[in-house]
């Protein structure tokens, strides 16, 4: 499953249509030598490999998948195998695991290893009766998985196997292939000499790969080819852009995509391989890593694929006769069907023949020295940071984005059900929303009306595409929160507004522009700077249209806030960050620091910072605590005053049941259970006042208890306000602690 998700960037649909294809091949070479470079690549056979006939290396390899939300990232599921593979030409290749581990952190704290024991069992008749009695147990593993592991030096090489991956209509274009002028310009790069321990050299030639067109099945980024065998021996790259739902899926595809996550994108961070030279004859594969992103709506799915080589001999003659298989291992010979894995494939009905030894002890898999010491998601063990970070240098200087050709993309509710949201001002708000592709740039509009309030928004905006496309540039006129940490225009509160008749939400509206910088929607966002000019108005509440209402019931009748006219410039920053991973078997610690400054009809100051840590207390017992302040100088206007309240701060309480320009809150939680669900105690306090008065009017103070599933994803709460005495409330929310 893990696999699957990793590359549906990569296997999805086809775009609807077929693509302009260049007859300008004249121009796809920039220089003489990315001619040469091509045409000798595309007449090697091999020749490299051609005359190994052993080797034995060890192979790790990783998957992993998370889910990352705007509060918090999670684990869904990590894969780690460590395997000793022996192969030989024209005799069944041997396998032997090392270490294997699953890990679903956001489901289960348990480890298992990748496969079972399968038990046979035989019946024998007694003088008491028949008896059953166990026969032999063999260790089952996807024969899939296995066969991908083994790298078979006379299949094609690895990084043209990676352009097999999907079927016919739904691959990447090899840049090397015959005709692939049509899709693609070259130009060389740089020239290094590769020194080897013996004295000699090997000179490596850079191949830059430009597409000449916005595809999501073409490849941006640069190729290392060898003078000496013409393969290529280092790869990092790109697509050309991510895949969009919208743009490249038939209408009848689109309407089978669940449109509650739309919109859908799917991108390919990054690509790369290395490789190593053996003996001064050989390249061998020493690494390769895939780092892939989907987005569907708020959520972002981080996927990451890694496998490291390590070979410890590479023979070109016969191998010796193997050696005896230890007494403590069992084996089951593996008969492979026509199938092929991740740079693991068969050639037509030559699916090789593989034996797999595991130890009988399923714990000396997931306890395997092999293997890292701790299943996590932070601190990936093949590619480190430092590596990480050298692929991101050589991407931005190598892979040029292509000139975009125009599309326009229109959507509905009924593609994107983020523009379906209920309030208390909008009532129910349905919006229409395009985005023109044009050349490196995007431009985007949405218009919005609520049947509450009749009073249409709009926005018109600009921003960059690849590593730019966290620059925005818009004009807006739209309903705003006085905390938009608070949620109150997403989709949990939308649900709880229409459902309980119980909007946590303040709103005033604005009309200005806006600068907006973020990172790239496919990394994790750690900052959000945003520079505005805007008029601020008051929002009247609307008509209801709420479930409490239809059946003629009272809802919540907490007034909004009296926001005053004003006319304001500023800039608002927020940074936050992470420690501990996205496991929730280690102490995780999150930090969150913001400050907006603004002057106009009102000037002031307001900084702001929160911190939180959870942490596992044993057994099925974990303990989460958030504490946190605001404080302002100057004037602040009512629509930007603090406030405490609610399923983000005080639960038990009304949305704004205290207000100032100054603010303290706390959390504690301690929950019983697995990620998967959890039973949670827990007690929440905070304040909201003068700032020259802390605590001047005590602090609401709550306790209750909830549940929490999927690691916090969803929550559900229930609060009782002891101080002052505020009764029940049942509080339903997204992205919680745990």
């Amino acid at each position: 499953m893990l696999t699957a998700l990793l590359l549906a960037a990569l296997v999805a649909p086809p775009t609807p249509y077929d693509p302009a294809v260049s007859t300008d091949t004249a121009s796809a070479f920039q220089d003489a030598a990315a001619h040469e470079m091509v045409n000798a690549a595309r007449d090697r056979h091999q020749r490299e490999r051609a005359g190994i006939e052993r080797y034995e290396a060890v192979v790790r390899e990783r998957i992993s998948a998370g889910l990352r939300t705007p509060l918090r990232d999670r684990t869904l599921g990590i894969s780690e195998t460590a395997a000793r593979v022996v192969w030989r030409s024209g005799v069944p290749v041997e396998v032997e695991l090392l270490g294997s581990r699953n890990a679903a952190p956001a489901f289960t704290r348990e480890v298992t290893p990748r496969g079972s024991w399968e038990v046979e069992r035989d019946t024998v008749e007694t003088a008491e009766g028949p008896v059953e009695v166990h026969v032999d147990s063999t260790w089952v593993v996807d024969g899939g998985e296995v066969q991908s592991l083994v790298f078979d030096p006379r299949a094609e090489d690895v990084f043209t196997s990676l352009f097999r991956v999907g079927g016919e209509e739904r691959r990447l274009v090899h840049p090397l292939t015959e005709g692939s002028e049509a899709h693609y310009r070259f130009r060389s790069g740089a020239t290094t000499t590769i020194r080897l321990p013996d004295g000699g050299e090997v000179v490596v030639r850079e191949l830059h790969v430009i597409p000449r067109r916005d595809d999501p099945f073409l490849i941006r980024g640069s190729l290392w080819i060898d003078d000496l065998t013409q393969g290529v021996v280092r790869a990092t790259f790109t697509t050309a852009r991510p895949l969009d739902i919208q743009l490249d899926l038939r209408t009848d595809e689109r309407s089978r995509t669940p449109r509650w996550l739309s919109p859908i994108e799917g991108e390919v961070r990054f690509v790369t391989m290395e490789f190593g030279l053996w003996e001064r004859q050989w390249w061998m594969p020493r690494l390769v890593a895939i780092d892939v992103v989907g987005r569907a709506g708020v959520l972002a799915i981080p996927a990451r694929f890694e496998r490291q080589y390590l070979f410890e001999t590479v023979e070109g003659a016969p191998p010796e006769s193997a050696g005896p298989v230890a007494a403590e291992l069992a084996e089951i010979v593996l008969e492979e069907e026509r199938r092929g894995g991740l740079f693991g494939r068969c050639r037509g009905d030559d699916c090789p023949e593989i034996i797999v030894r595991a130890p009988r002890d399923p714990r000396e898999l997931v306890e395997s020295p092999e293997l890292p010491p701790r299943v996590s998601a932070s601190d990936p063990p093949l590619l480190d940071g430092t590596r990480l970070e050298a692929v991101f240098e050589r991407l931005e200087a190598t892979a040029e984005v292509p000139w975009r050709r125009p599309a326009l993309a229109l959507r509905t509710p009924r593609d994107d059900l983020g523009l379906v949201r209920y309030n208390r001002v909008e009532g129910l708000s349905l919006g229409l929303a395009a985005e023109l592709y044009a050349g490196p740039l995007v431009v985007g509009s949405e218009l919005r009306l609520g049947s509450g309030d009749l009073e249409p928004n709009a926005e018109l905006w600009l921003r960059g595409t690849g590593r730019r496309a966290g620059l925005r540039a818009g004009a807006y006129r739209r309903l705003a929160e006085r905390e938009p940490r608070d949620g109150g225009l997403g989709l949990g509160n939308s649900a709880r507004a229409f459902l309980l008749g119980r909007d946590e939400g303040d709103y005033f509206r604005t009309l200005g522009g806006e600068l907006l910088w973020t990172p790239p929607p496919a990394d994790p966002q750690r900052f959000r700077i945003r520079a505005f000019a805007e008029r601020q108005e008051p929002a009247e509440l609307g008509r209801r249209l709420d479930v409490p209402s239809l059946l003629g019931r009272e809802g919540d009748d907490r007034p909004n806030i009296e926001a005053v006219p004003a006319t304001q410039f500023g800039i608002d920053v927020r940074r936050w960050r992470s420690w501990g991973g996205a496991d929730p078997r280690l102490p995780r610690i999150r930090l969150e620091g913001a400050a907006e400054l603004a002057t106009g009809t009102f000037s002031y100051l307001r900084p702001e910072l929160l911190g939180s840590v959870a942490v596992p207390l044993g057994g099925r017992w974990d303990a989460a605590l958030a504490a946190g302040g605001g404080t302002s100088v100057g004037d602040l206007p009512p629509q930007r005053e603090w406030a405490v309240g609610g399923v983000r701060s005080v639960r038990g309480f009304r949305t704004g049941e205290q207000r100032g320009d100054a603010h303290l809150r706390g959390r504690l939680e301690v929950g019983r259970g697995v990620p998967a669900a959890r039973l949670i105690a827990f007690t929440d306090t905070g304040w909201a006042g003068p700032r020259d008065d802390l605590l001047a009017g005590g602090a609401a103070w709550s306790a209750g208890v909830g549940a929490g599933l999927l690691d916090g994803l969803v929550r559900v709460d229930l609060a009782r306000g002891i101080r002052p005495d505020a009764g029940w409330r049942l509080h339903l929310s997204l992205d919680g602690m745990m």
